[in-house]
């Protein structure tokens, strides 16, 4: 291989395959980056930032601000009606896996299963009252964009 062309072609496919790669493994991680920060903004910000965020955003007037929290107020409580049932639903199927499980087990494993199911549930608390700590303490998500960037929200601009 004593071609330097050969050489440099090679080397430039080299550098453009390795590009390839990193582009796609970054594409991936920031995926679930990105799906993570969904997960763990669910619930969303507190709707007393979000509409002071909201406000600021748009230049909303008082008598438009009012409006929206009552609008956010009425279907917040509508969401809550209509999800109540299926967690209602979803809470007695669970208890019911649990029974079939339990019923597969020996008796020293359901009470090391019984340990296990109630870890998980002061781990399940113990996250969600970190997460209601730092919204409540975490002032970063005000300065986050409300909306993603997406065509249909920016302004057209020439191309």
């Amino acid at each position: 291989m004593t071609n330097p062309k050969l050489k440099w072609i090679i080397f430039i496919a080299v550098v453009f395959l390795i590009g390839d790669v990193f582009g796609f493994l970054s594409g991936q991680v920031y995926q679930r980056y990105e799906m993570q920060q969904r997960r763990r903004g669910r619930s969303g910000p507190p709707p007393q930032n979000f509409i002071a965020d909201f406000k600021q955003r748009l230049n909303l007037t008082k008598e438009q601000t009012t409006k929206i929290e009552n609008i956010l107020e009425a279907n917040r409580k509508r969401i809550e009606q209509e999800l109540a049932p299926f967690r209602e639903k979803a809470k007695s199927i669970r208890e019911e896996v649990e029974k079939q499980i339990e019923s597969v087990l020996t008796p020293e494993q359901k009470v090391t299963y019984k340990q296990f199911r109630d870890k998980m549930e002061k781990d399940r608390e113990k996250r969600e009252m970190e997460r209601r700590k730092r919204w409540s303490n975490d002032t970063t998500h005000r300065s986050m964009p409300l909306l993603p960037p997406s065509r249909d929200f920016l302004p057209s601009s020439p191309r």
